[in-house]
């Protein structure tokens, strides 16, 4: 099964400003705040390269809904109206991203999807990219469908300590977990995407990521 492109997506358009309330980072902040391999507060992970945004590249942008949003996983299956419309409202829009910085962090890749963690610092202005993410928890819940005599089952559940939602996929006895969310204070966003890493470690990075902003002042 192969990750949707909303995992990177949803995580390319939050914003970032300092939580102790300070100036709005530059793009050049937003790279340096980034977790390093040496700060990341889960073992076993190797950063990969820095991506910065590219005003050029969000210009262009051409995704369709269905295809930079949540709608992504149940593509083809019959849903819920308002399950649905949760889902492609998490399609989000570059527009008011002023500056951004992301990284992948590798861990296990021997599973059926590696085992990664996707973490963007950005400085946008308006609501949380992480607001629609409530919708889908209380419309969605569970979903399941069957193609080619294969039951698929998505259990979708509201995170405890932050906003967002872990996704456990199952089928054919394979259970995949997705996780995607964050924190908010202010009009500061951490955001994470993760597969295979427990919820407990996903708030250990989004604090560490806020501590780190709060540090650098």
């Amino acid at each position: 099964m192969r990750r949707p492109a909303v995992l990177l997506c949803l995580l390319t358009t939050v914003g970032l400003v300092t939580a102790c309330g300070a100036s709005e980072l530059s793009q050049q902040q937003t790279a340096d705040v980034l977790l390093t391999e040496e700060d990341f507060p889960v073992d076993g992970f190797t950063r990969g390269e820095v991506t910065e945004r590219d005003p050029a590249a969000d210009d262009a942008q051409t995704t369709a809904p269905a295809e930079d949003s949540l709608a992504a996983l149940v593509e083809g299956q019959d849903v819920p109206a308002a399950c649905r419309d949760a889902l492609e409202e998490t399609g989000l829009s570059d527009a008011d991203v002023a500056a951004q910085s992301s990284a992948t962090f590798s861990g296990d890749s021997s599973g059926l999807l590696p085992t990664e963690v996707e973490l963007v610092v950005a400085t946008i202005d308006g609501d949380s990219p992480l607001d629609p993410l409530a919708a889908v928890n209380q419309e969605c819940e569970q979903l399941t469908f069957e193609e080619s005599g294969i039951t698929t089952t998505l259990d979708f559940t509201e995170l405890d300590t932050l906003d967002g939602t872990t996704m456990v996929i199952t089928f054919a006895e394979q259970e995949l977990t997705m996780t995607v969310g964050g924190r908010t204070e202010g009009s500061t966003v951490v955001a994470v995407s993760a597969t295979g890493v427990q919820e407990a470690d996903v708030e250990r990075i989004v604090q560490a990521q806020f501590d780190k902003i709060e540090a650098a002042g």
